[in-house]
């Protein structure tokens, strides 16, 4: 396989409408999660590179 390591985020299937893996409508739950790990994995790649943020900021898309 390509990756190192895998990462398993269990999560409610979006036909399970009776709240048995969450009381969260569908893959929200899954989202949320999603939203941690990506976010916990991009601060450890960060760290390790050692980039300033003053030189990130450039390349950080504006969405607002």
């Amino acid at each position: 396989g390509l990756a190192h390591r895998v990462v398993v985020i269990p999560a409610a299937q979006k036909t399970d409408h009776g709240g048995t893996a969450s009381r969260q409508y569908s893959g929200s739950l899954f989202e949320q999660a999603l939203l941690l790990v990506l976010d916990a994995t991009f601060h450890t790649l960060w760290k390790a590179d050692g980039t300033p943020a003053e030189d990130l900021w450039p390349r950080h898309a504006n969405l607002e």
